[in-house]
């Protein structure tokens, strides 16, 4: 009953359509953001990008019950590490690791204070 309802809903021609879309924001937003948008957007990047994590998280479940050979296979491997790495694309994660712009352009400043001492 659930290897049949996966199968249908992973091979279904509008749920790959989704996936591919979410593919090429997966690998397009972040940088979309950080070009042409302000702070205040962020909040919407956040938001697709943790539909993409749920989404890829939801495909990647359905296809270990649907497809026989698929578990532990080197396309699951893949498709789980991509979708991990999403997380670094969410903004609140990407500040915690890197610092925020004004840590940032503090330590570039006090860098130069250094050189100039």
């Amino acid at each position: 009953k659930y290897v049949a309802w996966s199968r249908l809903v992973v091979e279904s021609t509008l749920f790959t359509a989704l996936t591919t879309l979410l593919t090429v924001y997966a690998l397009t937003g972040d940088d979309i953001r950080l070009i042409a948008t302000n702070e205040p957007a962020d909040i919407v990047f956040d938001g697709l990008t943790l539909s993409c994590l749920v989404i890829f998280t939801f495909e990647v479940v359905l296809c270990i019950i649907a497809k026989d050979d698929y578990f532990m296979s080197f396309f699951m491997v893949l498709d789980v590490l991509s979708t991990i790495t999403l997380v670094l694309d969410l903004t609140l994660v990407n500040d915690l690791i890197l610092g925020d712009e004004e840590q940032l352009s503090n330590v570039r400043g006090s860098g130069t204070a250094k050189i100039g001492a």
